[in-house]
């Protein structure tokens, strides 16, 4: 969809009581003053985030309906494009505010139930048992719904496996083994292939490329060095020599002076001393020194430079490498072979360039395009703008809309 049609914004909230389902919805009309605001966060945490909602002008006969452990349902999008950004049940509902003649009617709610207190299971799983299987089972026992198991790098437990323990952990332990990861996408528990450790193990093998060429660097800088330290000794052992035979020549003028009877003796004597007294003043100063000296001063500044280029890029590898051991290794899939979700330019409502940033998890990307529902957590995009061209992962954003600014954020990995 062309960012040029994102502009008939829709929103639709539905509250299921349990005995009736509530729709509510924002009509983009002058004389509808019902208007339902969000702040829709989603990250790539196992544990649900929690979303916020402001209903401007709600009537107090559908706000009484609203009530703790109710199941919400948030849609957004536009005229013809909606979709659900996230479900849940509310965990709070503040005081009715009032501003002005407006109500605002607040409430949170989880996204996706907290499981994380569920009690421990024990299960004997037989010979050869597929991994996908044992995931469905300690999730049966224990009562989490699971939406999609996605494994990356298909397993059996040739020996029999036995999952004791808390059931979230027990099943991210299977899901890394398996290169994949659990997830809450849109409030619903999946698990989803891990593209982090594909992703970084690109970046390492750049940055060892990138090692290996800033010490190359480095030794051609020390090559360099190593000649103008050469010639710079050369025109210093040439200036010492003709120095002393100056000296000589000097002390032999002087010597004719002592010496001299007549006048013009004396004058041709004189002429002698003030000759070489120039000349021995000279003899540091030549042009050919001088570029000797600067030229190996600017080596040895290009071989610090060099090396501290090198040393940072040893850093960053070890940055890289670190976070693509804590990611658990090489994975098959990457996100460069997987088809993209969606694209996201500027005709689709990419609203500013991407901007780089890194630390020990790696590097990201954050941006900012008009609200779209179909980017989410684990979401592959392509992204075509001048800064960045590129199929990355969803790692984690916010869907928000505050009464004028109807935008997703987020950060790719």
């Amino acid at each position: 969809m062309a960012a040029k049609y994102q502009v008939d914004r829709r929103v639709k909230l539905v509250l299921d009581t349990g005995k009736e389902k509530v729709t509510l919805e924002n009509l983009n009309r002058l004389n509808h003053l019902l208007e339902i605001q969000f702040s829709v966060p989603f990250s790539s945490e196992p544990t649900p985030d929690v979303a916020t909602v402001t209903i401007m002008n709600l009537s107090k006969k559908t706000r009484a309906l609203f009530k703790k452990g109710e199941h919400v349902t948030l849609y957004a999008g536009y005229k013809g494009d909606v979709g659900v950004l996230t479900e849940g049940n509310i965990n709070k509902i503040p005081p009715l505010l009032w501003s002005g003649v407006d109500s605002q009617f607040s409430f949170t709610f989880i996204q996706g139930a907290d499981y994380s207190k569920k009690k421990d299971v024990s299960i004997t799983f037989k010979r050869q048992s597929d991994a996908e299987q044992v995931i469905k089972a300690i999730a049966k026992k224990s009562g989490i719904p699971l939406k999609s198991i996605k494994l990356q790098i298909p397993k059996k437990f040739k020996k029999g496996y036995t999952a004791d323990g808390q059931p979230l952990e027990l099943i991210e332990s299977i899901a890394k083994k398996c290169g994949s990861v659990l997830r809450i996408v849109r409030g619903k528990y999946c698990v989803v292939y891990d593209t982090s450790a594909s992703d970084l193990q690109k970046i390492v093998r750049t940055r060892r490329t990138a090692v290996r060429s800033a010490h190359n660097h480095y030794l051609t800088k020390l090559k360099q060095q190593g000649t103008a330290a050469k010639y710079r000794s050369s025109t210093t052992a040439t200036i010492s020599k003709d120095r002393e035979l100056y000296k000589k020549n000097l002390s032999a003028a002087q010597g004719r002076m002592k010496k001299a009877k007549t006048k013009s003796g004396k004058e041709a004597a004189k002429k002698a001393i003030a000759h070489w007294q120039k000349r021995i003043s000279e003899v540091g100063s030549l042009k050919s020194h001088k570029n000797a000296v600067e030229s190996y001063t600017n080596r040895t500044k290009e071989v610090k430079d060099a090396k501290d280029a090198w040393i940072d890029a040893k850093k960053l590898l070890a940055k890289a490498e670190k976070a693509l051991r804590k990611a658990g290794g090489a994975k098959k899939n990457s996100t460069a072979t997987k088809p993209a979700e969606f694209l996201l330019s500027a005709e689709t409502g990419l609203t500013d360039e991407p901007a780089y940033s890194e630390d020990d998890d790696g590097e990201s990307w954050s941006f900012s395009c008009l609200l779209q529902h179909r980017i989410t957590t684990d979401a592959v995009i392509k992204v075509e703008s001048r800064n960045l061209n590129r199929t990355m992962v969803v790692d984690n954003g916010e869907h928000a809309y505050d009464g004028s600014s109807f935008l997703t954020t987020g950060v790719l990995k």
